[in-house]
């Protein structure tokens, strides 16, 4: 097996379904990740505890730093 270091990382609604043990390794993996991350999602906590930034799409427009 060849080990890869991602550069970034891409997720749609990564926490849904996950219980709260597996949300909080989630959250520390993307919290050490040095890569780039672009995250959908609608939980705002969640958000909130990793992201610099955050845009939100609201009628049909984006919106940043909402």
């Amino acid at each position: 097996m060849r080990y890869v270091r991602l550069a970034e990382v891409i997720a749609d609604e990564p926490i849904n379904h996950l219980h709260v043990e597996s949300r909080e390794h989630f959250e520390a993996a993307l919290d050490a990740f040095e890569g780039s991350v672009v995250v959908v999602a609608h939980d705002r906590a969640f958000l909130r505890s990793f992201a610099l930034r955050t845009l939100e799409v609201r009628e049909g427009r984006v919106m940043s730093g909402a």
